[in-house]
C-alpha cells in the first residue's frame, strides 16, 4: 500500500475507514453505508475520546443545512448497528449534548484532511435538492459514486428513499450510459415502486419500465446478475407459486445467485419467493444469508422475520422484526410477524399492541383488524372481535386470506372461512397450516372437498 493511501485510512477492530473515498470496510469488504453515515463516523473518529456536540456534527456533515437532529440520530443508530458485533459501546451518547467515539484507532502519520470530501458532500446535497427534471450529475461525482448513493437510498425501501434512488440511478446512466449496472439498478428501483405501491402510476407501468431497464442491462452485459434478479423478482411476484411462470422466475433468481453469490438482493428475493411457495425452511436459510451480506437491509430483515415465524423460530422472528423496526420506524407490515410471534409465545398483550400499530395506517388497517379480531375472539373479548372483523370485511382485498379465514372462524363463521381459504395456493396453505397454531380448529377441514375442490 502506498504511503499516500495509508495516510487516509483509520483502522479499528475488523474495520477500516477510507477517508478519501468515504467508505467503511469490514474484513476488506465495503459496507453499504451512505456517504453521510460514513462522514458522521469520520467526524467522531477524528476526535476520538472527545465530545462532538450535535451542533458541530450537523455543521460538519451537513454544511448545506436543511436537516434536523433526527438525521444525525439516524446516522448514529445505523453506525451502532454496524459496529455492535465488534463493540456495542464504541459510540457513547452524552445526554443532550452529543456523541463520543470511545475506542482506540490506528492511523499512520498523515497530512491535513483533503478538501475533496467536503466538496463531495456539498455536491451530494446539491443533487438531492434539485428537481428531478433539471438534475444533472455534478462533475465531481462519477457514475460509480452516483450508483453507490442511489443504492443507499434504495435500500431504505421508503417512498422518499426509492424516489431519491431513481434520481441518482438516472444521473448515473447519464454519466455512463455503457454501464449495465446502472440500468439494472433502475430496474430494481422501478420494480420496488410497483411492489410497494409507491408513485402515481399503476404498478404495471413500473413493472414494464423495470423489465425494459433489465433488458437494456442484459444487452450491455449478458452476465449481469442484478438484471436476472430483477426479472426473477417481477416474475415470481406476478405469478402463482404453482405455475410455470413462477418456476421460470425462480430459475432467473438462481441464475443471478450463480453469477454473483454475494448479491444480497438475489438471495433476499429468492428467499421471499421460496416463502411464497411454501418452502419456509429453504427460504429462512436464503434470507438469513442475505442479511450476512447486507445486515442493514430493512426489507430483508422483515422477510426473515416472517420466515422465522413460519419455521417456528418465534424468538428469532421477534428479534428480526425489532431489527427492522429499529432501522425503519414506518415499516408497519413488520408488526404482523412481530405480533404473531408474540401470540405464538402466549403473550397476547404484546401481540395486540403490535396489531394495533398496524391499524394506525390506512394501508394496514384492514390487515391489522383481522389479526386483532382473532386474538380478541380467542380471549373472549367478543364485542371488540366483531368490531375488528367488520373493519377487515369492509376491505377484504387488503387482508391476507389466511388472516381473514382464522378471524372468521374464531367469530363463528366457519363456512365463510373455508371459502376464503380457496383463494390461497395449495403450497402456501399447506405450509401455513403446518406451523400456524391459529389453524388448529380448521386443520380437520383442510383436505375436505370444500377446500380441495379449489386446488
Amino acid at each position: 500500500m502506498s504511503s499516500e493511501t495509508s495516510e487516509n485510512l483509520y483502522t479499528f477492530g475488523p474495520f477500516v475507514l477510507d477517508e478519501r473515498r468515504l467508505v467503511l470496510l469490514r474484513s476488506g469488504e465495503a459496507l453499504a453505508l451512505g456517504p453521510k453515515v460514513v462522514e458522521t463516523l469520520l467526524a467522531l473518529i477524528e476526535r476520538r475520546g472527545e465530545l462532538c456536540t450535535k451542533g458541530e456534527l450537523l455543521d460538519r456533515v451537513w454544511p448545506e443545512g436543511y436537516v434536523t437532529e433526527g438525521n444525525l440520530s439516524q446516522n448514529v443508530h445505523v453506525l451502532r448497528k454496524t459496529l455492535r458485533a465488534w463493540n456495542a459501546g464504541a459510540i457513547e451518547t452524552v445526554p443532550r449534548r452529543g456523541y463520543r467515539f470511545t475506542q482506540p484507532v490506528a492511523q499512520p502519520h498523515r497530512s491535513r484532511r483533503p478538501v475533496l470530501t467536503a466538496a463531495l458532500a456539498f455536491a451530494l446535497a446539491a443533487v438531492v435538492m434539485m428537481p428531478f427534471s433539471s438534475a444533472r450529475a455534478p462533475a465531481v461525482m462519477t457514475s460509480q459514486q452516483l450508483y453507490a448513493v442511489g443504492h443507499y437510498y434504495w435500500d431504505m425501501r421508503t417512498r422518499v428513499g426509492i424516489e431519491t434512488s431513481l434520481r441518482y440511478f438516472s444521473l448515473a446512466i447519464d454519466a455512463d450510459p455503457t454501464d449495465a449496472r446502472n440500468y439494472a439498478a433502475m430496474a430494481a428501483a422501478d420494480a420496488t415502486m410497483a411492489d410497494y405501491g409507491y408513485g402515481v402510476a399503476a404498478p404495471a407501468t413500473y413493472y414494464a419500465r423495470a423489465r425494459a431497464y433489465a433488458r437494456q442491462a442484459l444487452a450491455l452485459d449478458p452476465g449481469n446478475s442484478d438484471a436476472y434478479a430483477v426479472t426473477g423478482l417481477i416474475t415470481t411476484t406476478l405469478s402463482m407459486p404453482d405455475g410455470t411462470a413462477f418456476a421460470q422466475g425462480l430459475r432467473d433468481l438462481r441464475r443471478a445467485i450463480a453469477l454473483d453469490s454475494h448479491s444480497a438482493s438475489a438471495h433476499q428475493w429468492y428467499g421471499s419467493a421460496l416463502l411464497e411457495a411454501g418452502l419456509a425452511r429453504a427460504s429462512y436459510r436464503e434470507l438469513r444469508y442475505s442479511i450476512t451480506i447486507d445486515p442493514l437491509c430493512v426489507s430483508a430483515l422483515a422477510w426473515t422475520s416472517s420466515a422465522a415465524l413460519q419455521t417456528g423460530h418465534f424468538q428469532e422472528a421477534i428479534a428480526y422484526a425489532r431489527e427492522a423496526l429499529d432501522l425503519s420506524h414506518d415499516r408497519n407490515d413488520v408488526f404482523e410477524s412481530l405480533g404473531l410471534a408474540y401470540e405464538a409465545r402466549g403473550n397476547d398483550d404484546r401481540a395486540i399492541a403490535a396489531f394495533r400499530r398496524m391499524t394506525a395506517t390506512s394501508e394496514q388497517r384492514a390487515e391489522g383488524s383481522a389479526l386483532l379480531s382473532y386474538v380478541y375472539a380467542r380471549t373472549h373479548h367478543d364485542v371488540q372481535a366483531r368490531r375488528a372483523l367488520a373493519v377487515a370485511l369492509n376491505r377484504p382485498n387488503d387482508v391476507n386470506p389466511e388472516n381473514l379465514a382464522v378471524a372468521l372462524d374464531a367469530n363463528g363463521s366457519r363456512s365463510m372461512a373455508l371459502a376464503v381459504l380457496r383463494r390461497m395456493p395449495t403450497a402456501s396453505l399447506r405450509a401455513r397450516i403446518a406451523y400456524d397454531s391459529r389453524f388448529s380448529a380448521l386443520r380437520p377441514y383442510f383436505f375436505s372437498r370444500a377446500v380441495r375442490s379449489s386446488t
